[in-house]
């Protein structure tokens, strides 16, 4: 079987790293390598090592050993948990004093650093890689990624960004495919160095960037992005940026432009392809395929290949060829909602939020529904200072009322994945389901039951308030059902005619406690019992 090494453009004396503030070699790369090698159990790895020359030092043992690495969507001990079930029981590495147990193993440097020019060969069909998909739209998947493919899509990007040369700081996890393909591919396949940094705070990627030597590129996020411009200092002169993970507007790009005073470019990508195209946001909307990839277009359904891809891949996506080498993205066919008849994609609703004057973050969200079911209502979180009316009011002059967010929550974070823009559905729900909500009572006179409850003096019966709450917390939060009554105490009666209103609090545990108020008198409290470790989500539990 033909092979591949380890490190392509192999010049021992080549920097490939900014480590510990000092730059590192090929050759001591490789001596780290052969070091870790030498002291790891046996098995699969699943690299959680937050340094990105550890990492990458993990990397490159892995596949000197002929083995896979798994790549967690976090360092959550239920995520790790789940990676180590996969397999031969993987073993964790990392770089995190506070991680420990029977199948972590601490990232240790070799006490004195030599030097090699052993450059390790790799097979190319190894599954390299076995990478997780966000979770933005539902449960994770899994896809195996072999050396060649990496390899290959190295190239290709290296070859479009003409990268060579370049100083990269990443604000992304190597363990994310954006991440791996290009702040740990780019490295080892191309004339490049990275950081071993990751910092997230403006004044932290400044500082990075000004220890790395020009020509410097930033490899980041949308989010991460803004809050560097949202800083308004250029900071060390850049060769130029690299976005992905989430759709940059036309808006963020050229402000970023303008205040870093470089050239912002976008990749496309996915979990399931790796990065295919890429874009400069403020040239146009249209995406230019890597060389030799192409797509296909048949009965509405969209699937890329070449390049490489050993065989075409499906796409989620909705696409329009302009030509053999570009394309418009029009979102995920999961992010198309239909309300009242009327179709709208939420990436439109969220850049539209999300462009609001005084909106930090924001998103437009649809709880409980199955992905091909029309959408009863939409609600929104937004991270901001103006009152919901406001936001409400500024929303309506942008988009037809049918898909105005009932409710508008305002909180002061998103769940975003660390490292990334992702919103994981699952981390939205656990969101929407702290939040309190409201709903009205009101029982006209002319109702039947009155007569016998009681007749001269009629009493809305607590059973069928009861049975009034149940339906209406349930149809708020949609697939949740109510398991029972754990408490309910009458202080007062209602009367027909009389307009009421129910609060419920967020979701704790698996209670969520409920008043029933007449203006400001309470007439009645208490606790209902739903699903405490999920949400029923048509049929299946996410």
């Amino acid at each position: 079987m033909s092979t591949e090494r380890l490190v392509g453009s192999f010049d021992p004396g080549r920097i490939i790293a900014l480590y510990d503030g000092h730059p590192v070699p090929v050759g001591a790369y490789l001596a780290d390598v052969a070091h870790l090698a030498a002291h790891v159990p046996p098995g699969a790895f699943i690299n959680a090592c937050v340094d990105r020359y550890r990492f990458l030092v993990g990397l490159g043992a892995a596949l000197s050993l002929g083995r896979t690495t798994l790549l967690p969507a976090n360092h959550a001990t239920e995520t790790l948990a789940q990676l180590m079930s996969h397999d031969d029981h993987p073993f964790v590495l990392t770089d995190e004093p506070a991680m420990h147990g029977a199948h972590v193993v601490a990232y240790v440097d070799a006490r004195q650093r030599g030097f090699s020019a052993d450059n390790p060969p790799v097979a190319p069909d190894l599954v390299a890689v076995r990478a997780f998909t966000s979770g933005s739209t539902g449960t994770p998947t899994t896809h195996d990624k072999t050396w060649r493919s990496l390899v290959i899509g190295a190239d290709l990007a290296g070859e479009r960004f003409a990268i060579d040369g370049s100083a990269l700081l990443g604000t992304v996890p190597a363990q994310h495919m954006y991440g791996l393909e290009t702040t740990i591919m780019l490295p080892l396949r191309r004339r490049v160095l990275v950081h071993a940094r990751r910092p997230l705070l403006p004044a932290d990627i400044g500082a990075a960037l000004q220890e790395l030597p020009a020509p410097r590129r930033l490899i980041t996020s949308p989010v991460h992005l803004k809050a560097l411009v949202d800083r308004g200092q250029a900071g060390p002169v850049l060769a130029g940026v690299i976005c992905s993970t989430a759709p940059l507007g036309e808006a963020l790009a050229r402000r970023a432009e303008e205040v870093l005073q470089t050239v912002v470019e976008e990749i496309y990508g996915a979990t399931e392809v790796g990065s295919v195209a890429s874009r400069r946001t403020t040239a146009g909307l249209a995406w230019h395929l890597y060389p030799g990839l192409r797509l296909q277009v048949a009965a509405g359904a969209t699937a890329i290949g070449g390049g490489h891809l050993a065989a075409p891949v499906a796409l989620e996506d909705h696409i329009e060829c302009s030509d053999d080498e570009h394309f418009l993205w029009r979102g995920r066919r999961a992010d198309l909602v239909l309300v009242a008849g009327k179709r709208m994609s939420l990436l439109m609703l969220n850049e539209i939020l999300r462009g609001l004057d005084g909106v930090q973050d924001g998103v437009f969200f649809v709880p409980g529904r199955p992905s091909d079911a029309p959408a009863e209502r939409l609600c929104a979180f937004v991270v901001t200072t103006r009152p919901e009316a406001e936001i409400l009011a500024a929303l309506r002059r942008h988009v037809d009322p049918v898909f105005l967010p009932r409710p508008l929550y305002r909180v002061e974070a998103l769940p975003r994945a660390p490292g990334t823009d992702k919103l994981p559905r699952a981390a939205l729900i656990g969101l929407y389901d702290r939040q309190p909500y409201q709903m009205e009572l009101w029982f006209p006179a002319g109702r039947s039951f009155f007569a016998d409850h009681f007749p001269g003096d009629p009493l809305v019966p607590g059973a069928l308030l009861l049975d009034a709450l149940v339906a209406g917390y349930e149809r708020h939060a949609i697939g949740r059902k109510v398991m029972g009554v754990e408490t309910f105490k009458w202080l007062k009666a209602l009367r027909p005619d009389v307009p009421a209103r129910a609060f419920f609090d967020g979701v704790e545990g698996d209670r969520v406690t409920v008043v029933v108020r007449v203006g400001e008198e309470i007439l009645a409290r208490g606790t209902l019992r739903v699903p405490r470790s999920g949400r029923v989500d048509g049929g299946a539990l996410v």
